[in-house]
């Protein structure tokens, strides 16, 4: 049985049960290591396994969370240099400047407040900062409310290197951010990808990604978001 890094298993870990459906999946692409979603009635069966991360832009039970940018896109998110008409109704002061959240495949900053590649070391990401402007804020957001039918979670990962900086995940509106990490808080051995989870309970909602007191050459980062059951690793379904 193989081992890959961070604690996954690769695909010939899995019983002969699923080994065909995984490889029908996965012929002629490269794994992303995002969970594959089982159904509740199957959770079961595959309990003793490790491995739940295959590639989510192939097999998504919700397509509207799910996203590791690897298709040079923002998914199902959206992010603009201009607050949007839903985004009017955050109460945001009058004087924030609205900034894009962007795709890159390489460096981005510095060596020290920058981050060097994705999670892989070979795809995409998305990184918010590089600003002069105190009032620049940086919304992500899904581009519509979502359907969760189940409790769950948003698995998401964020790479924050710097004192400056501060990063919430918000439900609903920026009253209620379950998340929220600064950069006065890191340290040295805080400066790599590092994966996070907030709750979410049955419902519509809109999730957001807010990014601000951001400062030149200092950025964060995000990558690999979805949607998870509860209690554990195995990815959950949404609908609009």
């Amino acid at each position: 049985m193989t081992h890959l890094p961070g604690n996954f298993l690769d695909v010939n870990g899995i019983d002969s049960v699923n080994k065909n459906l995984i490889s029908f999946l996965t012929s002629g692409h490269r794994k992303r290591l995002l969970p594959l979603y089982a159904s509740s009635t199957s959770r079961k069966s595959i309990s003793k396994l490790t491995l739940r991360r295959i590639d989510a832009q192939l097999i998504s039970p919700c397509p509207f969370t799910d996203c590791s940018f690897d298709s040079v896109n923002m998914c199902n998110y959206i992010s603009s240099d201009e607050l949007q008409d839903d985004d009017l109704l955050l109460d945001l002061p009058s004087d924030i400047t609205s900034k894009k959240w962007r795709l890159s495949n390489q460096k981005v900053a510095n060596t020290l407040t920058g981050i060097m590649s994705d999670i892989n070391g070979d795809g995409w990401f998305v990184y918010a900062g590089e600003t002069n402007n105190p009032a620049a804020i940086f919304l992500m957001r899904t581009s519509k409310a979502i359907n969760i039918p189940e409790e769950s979670q948003i698995s998401f990962y964020v790479h924050m290197a710097g004192k400056y900086g501060r990063l919430r995940v918000c439900l609903d509106s920026l009253q209620k951010c379950p998340f929220e990490r600064s950069g006065q808080t890191l340290s040295v051995k805080t400066r790599k990808w590092t994966n996070f989870h907030i709750n979410i309970s049955p419902g519509f909602h809109t999730i957001y990604f807010v990014a601000d007191k951001l400062k030149k050459n200092y950025v964060i980062g995000l990558d690999k978001i979805q949607l998870l059951i509860k209690h554990g690793e195995v990815s959950a379904p949404c609908a609009r």
